[in-house]
Order: structure tokens, then C-alpha cells, then sequence
């Protein structure tokens, strides 16, 4: 009888085999990321990024993009104070509300796509749906906070996240080569700065928009901040037929801050008229809540019931009775059309 032979074990370890390229080799290969905290195996330095951004002649490019488009600049420097004139004029809630339509914006500029409702949501009660983005709520919710600080910017307090600590202080150092120029310029400068240095992302994106919007308002004589995508919900990106890189992301910067301010004062404009309609409307009315929702509906572009509620103090079904008789009225309009989870907002 012929007996069989034992096939090969291929796992086995004697079995003579030629070499793989990472036999012999450490336990973790070269493309994996090591342990840190090894003392005899320290890691690779990483790529210094600040040649990249603090050149000879950077701050001088954005110098010479400055001079190239001073009647640019100069237009939104005008456009942006009389908006700021407007909102001293008015009441707190029209900086708040132009700061939630802008920081929603903002989000749908950078991919995170969050609806005013929602923010508002947020914003008033920290309510998010199941299946929402709770990062992107998160993102807008800083922008919000940011655009809305009364206090001058500080780059470490400003962004407030771990691991940006070494990024701060080199950032701090550029505002200073920069620091003779205007604040627009330095602001675009300093927010493409903070972009060149791998803060990319939705996250980067954000607040590097951010951060120009509250830069570029010190050119006023309060702090608070220049819209960027009011107008459609885009932010600057540069363009590479306007002369340098820097006049050309300037260049695309100016325009779309220009269209912006210009929507945010029409919006005014129109905000100011229906607070003038919806005092004459209501007059008959004796009850405190009417007037209340007319201060909720300026502040908040997207009214819920439950954020009326919160924000009035009266119960859920006077708002929603109240909210019925504005809508009627022509001072309301339901945005969803459903018979749940309905959204106002004021008809202007």
C-alpha cells in the first residue's frame, strides 16, 4: 500500500520560503505611525511649513495686491461702515440674526451643509435630529460665538482647540510682518496663512472664513465682523488671473465681502420695514406675546415653537396660537408645510 505524503504546512515557520520584503523587519512597518513615546526610536521630524508662508517677499506681495486693488478696498470699506452704523442703530438682534444666517452660510461654503433652522435649533436649545451632523452643528455654532465676540482677537483663545498651540504663535508673529497694512488685507493674509498651514478641512475652511470676517471688521470702530457669504453661500478661493496669488485671493475676497455687506444691509432694510408693519398690525392686540415674537422672529431668522417658548417664557400653545393669528396676518410665513415640527419665519 502506498502511503500518502504529508502535504506542507504553509504556515509553518520552517518551512523555507524566499524572503518577503518585510521579513526581518520591525514589527510595525516603516508606512505605519510609530510609537511616540519610544525614547530610542524618535519619530521623523515633520515638514517645516513656514517657508511657505513667511517668504522674503510675502508680506511685500500682499502690499503690492493692496495697492493694485485700493479702490476695491476702498468701497468695502465704505459699504461696511454704513452697515455698522445700521446695526448701532438698531436693536441686538440684528447682529444676532445676521450672524446665524451667516454662519450657516459659512457651512454650506465648506461642505457642512447646516440649515438656519437647525442652527437655530441648536443655538436656543441644543436640539440636533438623530441623524444630524453633530460636528457640523458644532462648527457653526463656534462660528456663531466667533463672529459674535466682543472682544479683539486673539489667535489662541480665538480658535480654541488642542493641538494649534505651536500654529497660534507663529501666526502671531506673521500678523506682526504684516501689521502696517490694511485690516482687510491683514486679515486675508493671515486667513490664507492659517490655510497654508495644513489647518484644511471643513474645519480649517471655516475658521480661516471666520477669522477674516472678524479681522477684516477692524477697520470699524467696534469689533464684530464682515459678511463673506451672505450673498450665495461662497467664500473666497483666488484666482490666478489677477496678478499674483495674493491679488488674486484678495481680489476674490473684496468681491464676494462687497456682495455680501450689500445683502446684509438690504436684509436690514427690509427687517427694519416689517418690525414697522408687524408694530402696526398687532396694535389691537393687548397680550405681551405678540410683541415678544416679533422680538424672536428679528432675532432668529428660523422660529420653531419650542424656541419661542423658551425665548417668551409662555406655554407652547399661546406661542402656537399667536404664531396662527401673525401667519394670517401676513407677518409669518410656515416654511415646511407640514402639520409637525413646523418653522416660521418673518414674511419681509
Amino acid at each position: 500500500m502506498q502511503i500518502m505524503a504529508k502535504m506542507p504546512n504553509i504556515f509553518s515557520d520552517s518551512l523555507a520560503n524566499p524572503a518577503g520584503p518585510y521579513d526581518g523587519a520591525a514589527a510595525e512597518p516603516w508606512f505605519l505611525p510609530q510609537d511616540h513615546g519610544d525614547a530610542n526610536h524618535p519619530p521623523l521630524p515633520g515638514m517645516d511649513r513656514r517657508s511657505l508662508i513667511a517668504a522674503p517677499t510675502w508680506a511685500a506681495d500682499w502690499a503690492a495686491a493692496q495697492a493694485a486693488l485700493a479702490a476695491e478696498l476702498a468701497e468695502l470699506a465704505l459699504l461696511y461702515g454704513a452697515l455698522e452704523e445700521r446695526l448701532c442703530a438698531g436693536p441686538d438682534g440684528w447682529r444676532h440674526r445676521l450672524a446665524l444666517l451667516e454662519a450657516a452660510d459659512l457651512s454650506w461654503a465648506v461642505g457642512d451643509r447646516v440649515p438656519a433652522e437647525r442652527l437655530a435649533l441648536w443655538e436656543a436649545l441644543r436640539l440636533s435630529g438623530v441623524q444630524e451632523d453633530a460636528q457640523g452643528l458644532a462648527r457653526a455654532s463656534w462660528a456663531v460665538r466667533r463672529l459674535l465676540g466682543a472682544d479683539a482677537v486673539g489667535f489662541a483663545s480665538f480658535f480654541g482647540r488642542q493641538g494649534v498651540q505651536g500654529d497660534t504663535a507663529d501666526m502671531a508673529a506673521l500678523q506682526a510682518q504684516v501689521a502696517y497694512l490694511h485690516p482687510v488685507t491683514r486679515a486675508v493674509a493671515l486667513a490664507q496663512s492659517w490655510l497654508m498651514r495644513g489647518q484644511g478641512g471643513s474645519a480649517g475652511q471655516l475658521e480661516a472664513a471666520v477669522l477674516a470676517g472678524r479681522l477684516a471688521a477692524e477697520m470699524g470702530r467696534r469689533p464684530g465682523f464682515v459678511p463673506q457669504a451672505l450673498s450665495g453661500g461662497r467664500i473666497a478661493q483666488g484666482s490666478s488671473a489677477q496678478g499674483s496669488a495674493a491679488q488674486g485671493r484678495l481680489a476674490d475676497w473684496l468681491r464676494l465681502a462687497t456682495q455680501a455687506t450689500q445683502a446684509a444691509f438690504l436684509h436690514l432694510d427690509r427687517l427694519a420695514a416689517w418690525q414697522a408693519r408687524a408694530a402696526a398690525a398687532l396694535a389691537d392686540l393687548r397680550g405681551r406675546t405678540p410683541q415678544h415674537l416679533v422680538t424672536v422672529a428679528v432675532e432668529w431668522p428660523m422660529v420653531t415653537a419650542g424656541l419661542a417658548a423658551a425665548r417668551t417664557g409662555a406655554d407652547k400653545a399661546t406661542v402656537l396660537r399667536n404664531l396662527a393669528l401673525m401667519e394670517r396676518r401676513g407677518l409669518l410665513r410656515e416654511v415646511t408645510g407640514q402639520d409637525r415640527y413646523r418653522v416660521w419665519t418673518a414674511q419681509l
